[in-house]
């Protein structure tokens, strides 16, 4: 979507009438680009270029071999609730809470404008909960974080900081998305 586009979906009248045609609908950045979370360190990069300012998600999406294994993971979660809110920490979350929010995964992003390499992101996270089902039903994901970005090219590297035990057999990857929405 370009910057004319998002404005007129910002219009009373019209806007309606293109977020039901989902003539507003924002496509990834970057889709399912592969990140192995077996391994620590492991890093993976992808380059974007960004069209509208506005907020951005970084997700981190798990295929499970199939719906039955899906079911069993315990590392991505089950459920999604308000110990899931960004700056939440795990230990800091009762544990007769825990039960169904998966393992804390940590990863470092950072964003590079493309022209010079100068970083824009630099950050920790440590995604926790499940955040939705895909549309395949050996399908789940996470999100990681959400920032700012102005227009522009960039890249972005995803480091997996620790080794997660449990996914074997799930191909993982992540996504930057603009949500949903005007």
């Amino acid at each position: 979507m370009g910057p004319i586009a998002y404005a007129l979906c910002k219009k009373p009248v019209i806007g309606v009438l293109m977020y039901i045609s989902s003539a507003c609908a924002f496509p990834p950045l970057v889709w399912n680009e592969p990140l192995s979370l077996t391994a620590a360190q492991s890093s993976a990069s992808a380059p974007f270029t960004i069209k509208i300012e506005r907020s951005y998600t970084v997700a981190l999406n798990f295929e499970f071999p199939n719906n039955e294994a899906r079911m069993r993971d315990q590392v991505v979660g089950s459920r999604h609730d308000s110990n899931c809110k960004p700056g939440v920490k795990f230990e800091d979350i009762p544990a007769a809470q825990r039960e169904g929010l998966g393992t804390p995964i940590p990863v470092h992003v950072v964003v590079r404008r493309r022209k010079d390499q100068v970083v824009v992101v630099d950050q920790e996270y440590a995604s926790l909960c499940l955040s939705s089902t895909g549309f395949e039903p050996s399908t789940k994901s996470r999100e990681v974080g959400r920032f700012a970005l102005a227009r522009g090219d960039y890249v972005m590297e995803v480091t997996n900081l620790q080794a997660q035990t449990g996914l074997e057999g799930a191909k993982t990857s992540f996504s930057l998305i603009a949500g949903y929405g005007k």
